[in-house]
């Protein structure tokens, strides 16, 4: 598992991350257990990924070998196809925020920013 520390001036911004977390299930996205509020922060326990994050792999490898990326599509693809069938619609795609775990696969992470589609009605 691993600890998300955020400071409470953020808290809109983790509630809503917290709200579109619970309703969530799916193997290319990040699995939220609980979290915790105490005076100075709010702490979300996560799933841990010890593969780091796309970023990172981008910036070491620098070339990545054609059938992982078509792997790495397909991942992605697959966790915005049940996003989306949920009502999700992620807005903060971007290579930090796609973390990898121990078997190589992708998942979604940072729901911060995320809208649900009956929100924005």
């Amino acid at each position: 598992m691993a600890v998300k520390s955020l400071e409470k001036s953020r808290r809109k911004k983790v509630l809503n991350e917290l709200r579109i977390f619970h309703n969530l299930n799916h193997p290319n996205i990040l699995k939220f257990f609980n979290w915790y509020e105490t005076r100075n922060h709010l702490w979300i326990i996560l799933e841990y990924c010890s593969g780091s994050d796309l970023l990172q792999l981008i910036e070491q490898d620098k070339k990545v070998p054609e059938n992982v990326i078509k792997s790495f599509g397909i991942d992605l693809i697959k966790g915005l196809m049940y996003m989306h069938s949920k009502g999700i619609i992620y807005c903060d795609m971007k290579p930090s925020n796609v973390l990898i775990n121990e078997y190589g696969n992708l998942k979604y992470g940072d729901f911060g920013l995320s809208k649900k589609i009956v929100d924005l009605i």
